[in-house]
């Protein structure tokens, strides 16, 4: 079997256009060698080549496909910002790569709330009640969301990756196909397994599963865009799709037909990954108390006022 690979995607066209011609030329009963043609065969190459000649362009769609090393940048920065969240919950999957031990550095956020306890000002029991007490469970949510972000753009970058084997193994088994054809008299078939999924499942399950019932404003995202989604009840599997044909012209169909099929799946689940993407989006809009801190009163304190009754007040 021909082993073209998606970096040379085009030259793998160009030998499935040249199998086709060479396939179609052999069932015609064309000699190979022009000087050994009539007229009238040298005539049908000429349609035979034309009738070919758009195999190259089938694939045009597939060869500025997104790179899967372009976002793993964007894996690093969400997978960085896990860690710096990741205080009180274990990783919610080892495959994520959160190795780190948990960041401890909130934890002084307790000591800030007792020393703020004997002041009497406005603004430092609005601190202690609406910021700091309030902190943990926004920051789950954040890591919440973080996750189901790190868990998206790492699917995303799998479905290119798997795009790419899946067009050359379209190449590959056609031109086989093509190869062979000659010495059958039968129908040839063949299976491409298409591997592109987007494990969207995997998102639906609450990352903060090991945290504690503390937390359970952290699993807004997931829960809501879990239970507003129907897309996400199970994963889609690979597929294996079947293929068959009995002339070159009747394979090069089935390859149409095959790319079409894979152009579909990826489509299916690029909007699977948009539609998870859009719901957490739209839950951390909906309800941004959960997940983003509102501005403390002491943000307007000045050596001037820090003392007053509107802020610290005075220390029993």
């Amino acid at each position: 079997m021909a082993g073209y690979t998606y970096e040379n995607l085009a030259a793998g066209a160009e030998a499935l256009r040249r199998a086709a011609i060479k396939t179609a030329c052999e069932q015609a009963a064309i000699p190979p060698l022009p000087e050994a043609q009539s007229g009238q065969q040298k005539q049908d190459v000429i349609t035979i080549e034309a009738g070919f000649a758009g195999v190259p362009a089938m694939f045009y769609p597939f060869l500025d496909m997104p790179r899967p090393e372009s976002f793993d940048g964007i894996i690093d920065d969400l997978r960085n910002s896990a860690l710096v969240l990741m205080t009180t919950q274990n990783s919610p999957d080892p495959a994520l790569g959160l190795h780190a031990p948990n960041n401890n550095k909130f934890s002084a956020v307790t000591t800030v709330g007792d020393n703020l306890a004997s002041w009497s000002g406005a603004a430092a029991r609005e601190f202690k009640s609406q910021y700091l007490d309030k902190l943990p469970p926004q920051q789950a949510g954040q890591f919440n969301v973080v996750v189901t972000c790190l868990k998206l753009i790492e699917q995303e970058k799998n479905i290119w990756a798997e795009a790419r084997k899946n067009v050359a193994d379209v190449v590959n088994q056609a031109i086989a196909v093509l190869e062979d054809m000659p010495r059958r008299c039968s129908k040839n078939s063949w299976t491409v397994a298409f591997t592109v999924v987007a494990a969207v499942a995997g998102v639906a399950a609450a990352p903060l599963a090991a945290a504690g019932a503390g937390i359970a404003v952290g699993l807004a995202v997931t829960d809501k865009v879990a239970g507003g989604a129907s897309l996400f009840v199970k994963d889609d599997p690979p597929e294996n799709r079947r293929f068959g044909a009995s002339t070159a012209d009747g394979v090069i169909r089935e390859v149409d037909r095959g790319l079409k099929e894979l152009i579909a799946r990826i489509i299916e689940q690029e909007g699977k990954i948009a539609t998870v993407f859009t719901g957490a989006n739209s839950v951390v809009l909906d309800e941004r108390d959960s997940f983003v801190p509102k501005r403390p009163l002491l943000a307007k304190a000045t050596p001037e006022n820090v003392t007053d009754q509107d802020m610290l007040g005075f220390s029993s």
